[in-house]
């Protein structure tokens, strides 16, 4: 492990850590959107992944507004909805993991990181496409080209919001973000048009 002991660095760390949910896990129940103060160690397993050791008891500090809430209690319908399904327990892991992005140390993720498919659950620009594709073709009863792009990067923007911050997400939906907005600004797109 290494073990992260610069202010500075903890403080980066820490806004984009996902603290709320390993408090709620480790510590029971606690308000997701409030802040906490406690004294911790941080230690990094793999690239962006950490673990904490907390070293003094929590202190609640000021609540601020989180959309966090929200998006774990819709990540959660779906991961029950998709574990009602009768399908195999692998299955449901891989479905859970394409849908919600969020991948659990089993035998199948073990299995698909040897066989070198792990890559195909990160969700990137290729479910992105996807998921434009389906809907796109949903939206073929809107007559307006741009009325139906925007719609769909309405739907794009959900997505995003559902999926959470991770940089190949962000990088996924920015460029699929900037191809919409060409879409919208003019006519017809081409690799040629998109080079410069």
């Amino acid at each position: 492990y290494h073990q992260v002991k610069d202010k500075k660095e903890m403080k980066t760390l820490a806004k984009g850590f996902p603290a709320s949910t390993y408090i709620k896990k480790e510590l029971g129940a606690v308000q997701v959107g409030r802040l906490y103060q406690a004294e911790a160690e941080v230690f990094s397993t793999a690239p962006l992944h950490y673990q904490v050791k907390l070293l003094s008891p929590l202190k609640k500090g000021k609540q601020t507004f989180s959309l966090l809430p929200l998006r774990q209690r819709l990540q959660k319908k779906v991961k029950t909805l998709i574990a009602k399904q009768d399908i195999h327990s692998d299955s449901k892991e891989v479905f859970v993991a394409l849908s919600t992005g969020e991948m659990t140390a089993s035998m199948t993720m073990f299995h698909m990181k040897q066989f070198g498919l792990l890559h195909l659950l990160a969700i990137s620009g290729l479910h992105f496409g996807l998921v434009a594709y389906f809907f796109k073709a949903l939206l073929t009863f809107i007559k307006n080209e741009r009325i139906k792009n925007l719609c769909l990067w309405i739907i794009l923007s959900f997505y995003f919001f559902f999926i959470g911050l991770s940089a190949s997400v962000l990088r996924a939906f920015s460029s699929i973000s900037l191809t919409i907005l060409a879409l919208l600004l003019i006519s017809t797109v081409s690799a040629m048009t998109m080079a410069g």
